[in-house]
């Protein structure tokens, strides 16, 4: 009976090879592409920092939608209870953490 395995057909045997070969090139470099992505993502993050223009207190803050320089606040200062005003807004790159790597391992107590 027929077979169309590579004891009978070299050309099966040498098809499944590159086709292997291939999808573990292919495999790899999605890997590394993946790898790569994930270092460039980079998530900012919008502050504000209010002043206190009589004692020079200041206080950062997440940026509220209306934010804009100059804008003097509702809020008053701890300090003299003069109101704040918005001094600067600026946004800050947060990288995302490295995963921890896990043990490959776990060891076990004796009883």
């Amino acid at each position: 009976m027929p077979t169309i395995f590579a004891e009978n057909n070299p050309t099966i045997l040498t098809l499944f090879a590159i086709f292997a070969l291939a999808s573990t090139i292919a495999l790899v470099a999605l890997t590394m592409e993946l790898k790569r992505q994930e270092r460039k993502i980079t998530t900012t993050l919008t502050k504000t920092v209010l002043l206190c223009p009589s004692c020079k207190y200041t206080k950062t803050r997440k940026y509220q939608e209306g934010d804009y320089i100059g804008k003097e606040l509702d809020e008053n200062c701890p300090r003299c209870s003069t109101k704040l005003i918005i001094d600067l807004i600026y946004e800050e790159e947060i990288t995302p953490k490295k995963r921890q790597k896990r043990p490959t391992h776990f060891s076990q107590k004796a009883l």
